[in-house]
Order: C-alpha cells, then sequence, then structure tokens
C-alpha cells in the first residue's frame, strides 16, 4: 500500500456505506536530482490539498521533496450512490446544468437540483493592469502601461519593482528571449522555454515565463511537468492555486503559490506520459475536489484487488462498492454515461456528487 504525505492529521474513512483506500500516509520519499542547480532549497508544501499521494514531489532541478501540509484524497470522504438512477425530476448530471459560461462559475447537479456554481474572481493586485475573466473560465491580467514599460507593485515603471525579476505575469527584469524561474528562495533569469502547463520538462528552462518543472512522481522514475505560478484559482485553468515552495525550513516562499493540474480522469487526458490523472480534495478550507497528475501508476485492471489507488491502472480507484465488500479496482466514469464502463456494469454516482469542471465524476460497479 502507498503511503501518504499527510503531516497534519492522519486520514480517516469519512463513507457511510463504502470506502475506498487512498494514496496519502506520513512517510517522505526523497527523489534524485535530475537538473541544474536551480531551485536548491525548494520544496513544496500542498495547501490542504491530497496531491500527489504516497510520499514526496520533487524539483526536478534539487531532487527536494514536495509534502503536503494536510490532506485527504476525495474517494476516502465519499461513497457512490448504488441507486437506480438519478431523482425523477430536475437534472441527472452536472451538463444538464452547465450554461456554458466558465466565468460565473462550474454549475453541478446535487440531489436532482442545479447548483449554481462559485464566479472566478480576477485580481492581480497591481493597479496598473486591467483585470478580467475570459473564457473558458481563466484570469487575464492586461498592463495598462505604455510600450517597453514595465507594470509592478508600484506601478508602470522603466526598471522591475522586484528584484531581480517577476516571476508572475506580467514578468519583468530579464533580458529579452528569458523569463524568471524560481531559484530556492531567490529568482533567477534563464532562457524561456516552450512548455505551458501541463507539458513534459527536465528543467525550470524548458517551461514558459510563468511556469516552473515539477516532478510530480512518487516512485525512483521522475516524471516531470510545467507547472503554473499564480496568486488566485482564476490563473489556474480549472486547476486550485493551492501549492506553495517550501524555503526549505518548513515555510512557504512567500509572492506565489503554483497550481494543481486540470486533466480528465475519465479519458487520461492533459498529463504527461508517465503520469495519470487522479482526484483529490482540499481537506481544509471550502473542501473543493480537484484533479492533478501523479505517478508511478499501478497494473491492477477491472476486479483486480488492491490496498490501495497504487495498486491500480490509471483511471481506475480503489474502492469498497458496497460496506463490508472487499476493496478491488474500478473505473472512473462521467455519470451517467457508462460508455467506459466494463460490460455489465453501471456508472453509478457518488452521494454527494464529485463535479471538476463540468465532469460529474461517477464509479463503475
Amino acid at each position: 500500500m502507498r503511503t501518504s504525505l499527510l503531516t497534519a492529521c492522519s486520514l480517516a474513512l469519512l463513507s457511510a456505506c463504502a470506502t475506498s483506500n487512498g494514496r496519502r500516509g506520513d512517510t517522505h520519499i526523497g527523489g534524485s536530482d535530475t537538473g541544474t542547480p536551480m531551485n536548491d532549497a525548494a520544496t513544496m508544501v500542498d495547501g490542504g490539498s491530497a496531491m500527489h499521494d504516497a510520499a514526496t514531489v520533487t524539483n526536478p532541478d534539487t531532487g527536494s521533496a514536495l509534502h503536503d501540509a494536510g490532506g485527504i484524497v476525495l474517494r476516502d470522504a465519499y461513497a457512490p450512490d448504488m441507486g437506480s438512477a438519478a431523482p425523477d425530476t430536475g437534472c441527472a448530471s452536472a451538463a444538464a446544468c452547465s450554461d456554458g459560461i466558465g466565468c460565473n462559475g462550474i454549475e453541478r447537479c446535487q440531489s436532482g437540483a442545479c447548483v449554481a456554481g462559485t464566479p472566478v474572481t480576477c485580481d492581480d493586485g497591481l493597479a496598473c493592469t486591467t483585470d478580467g475573466c475570459v473564457e473558458p473560465g481563466m484570469c487575464q491580467y492586461t498592463s495598462t502601461c505604455a510600450g517597453g514599460v514595465s507594470c509592478g507593485p508600484t506601478g508602470c515603471s522603466t526598471s522591475c519593482a522586484e528584484s531581480p525579476c517577476r516571476l508572475l505575469s506580467p514578468q519583468c527584469g530579464c533580458a529579452a528571449g528569458q523569463a524568471c524561474y524560481p531559484a530556492g528562495t531567490a529568482r533567477v533569469c534563464a532562457p524561456a522555454g516552450s512548455g505551458n502547463a501541463g507539458a513534459a520538462c527536465t528543467t525550470n528552462s524548458n517551461c514558459t515565463a510563468t511556469n516552473m518543472c515539477l516532478n510530480v512522481s512518487t516512485g525512483t522514475t521522475a516524471v516531470n511537468v510545467c507547472t503554473h505560478m499564480c496568486t488566485t484559482d482564476g490563473e489556474c485553468a480549472g486547476g486550485l492555486c493551492i501549492l506553495q515552495l517550501n524555503d526549505g525550513t518548513g515555510m512557504a516562499v512567500p509572492g506565489f503559490s503554483l497550481c494543481t493540474h486540470t486533466c480528465n480522469a475519465v479519458t487520461q487526458t492533459g498529463c504527461p506520459t508517465g503520469s495519470e490523472c487522479d482526484l483529490f480534495q482540499e481537506r481544509m478550507g471550502a473542501m473543493r475536489p480537484f484533479t492533478d497528475c501523479t505517478a508511478p501508476i499501478g497494473t491492477g485492471g477491472n476486479g483486480a484487488t488492491c490496498t490501495g489507488d497504487g495498486d491500480c491502472r490509471a483511471g481506475f480507484l480503489c474502492i469498497a462498492p458496497m460496506a463490508g465488500s472487499p476493496t478491488t479496482c474500478h473505473r472512473w466514469c462521467a455519470y451517467p454515461s457508462s460508455t467506459v464502463c466494463p460490460a455489465g456494469q453501471t456508472c453509478y454516482q457518488f452521494t454527494t456528487p464529485i463535479v471538476v469542471n463540468t465532469i460529474d465524476y461517477g464509479v463503475c460497479a
């Protein structure tokens, strides 16, 4: 069974009629150094999420560890609704409630009724930018400064107000063709790469400006992914701005956070080769569900005995579909569709619907 990164408190199985085994524990397994000396002190602190179960996620520039400040895997808090169908009146799925507009929030279907989403709030804290939300629900900040003049905390200036450079958009302080990247508790200018958030990478400079390279694998083989730096959820294209760099002493590096990765756990799209898309949930605050890329990937297919999700193939979770039944690997599905379910199985909705980026996640059983 995989252990987790929980450090604040241990996992609790909260489900009343079924349980599943998550991927978190409380041990840390360090990664290997696969890159340059950039980000020497950098580790990750997960702001209450259940990201990257089992051990550590490393910064490929140092091999230093990502760890979770406390969180639970989504499936430990939910149980599938094994009823035959959704209520006859009202909605049957999140898709039936969606108005197609991401900026006003993602609507969901709960207990047969449509529930409005939370509108995206965009504010980068800079007086010299115009802040706004653009579809499909991502913040966009446009500088109002004249050409060649940088926008920063002190307003429009020909010099960068942050030393030696600004990490967040709009970046400043670096020469043309370069981008600003974290380097431990400091910042450095390096040639800008072409990888956007979710792209495979080996070092920070493989990623575009405002993205950095992180290893999402908890195993010995690195799976490095460009990860977006942020200050608000609206900058995360459907993800959550909840991850923070550790300064090496357990404290968070101030000034920015990192986005979780937006991906699809049913179709297994949005994550680089060698990783899988999985579902997690915040432990604190709004307890929002989210997707993220994680690795390594198990081998158990439909019905295989498992003790944790790490035993299952990509697109599967380890769950006891009925109280008292053994935990086995089951396929994620988009409720109410059963097209991805094995023959003879149905896509069941969770007792408390799990809706992430308009997908109402269910489980085949």
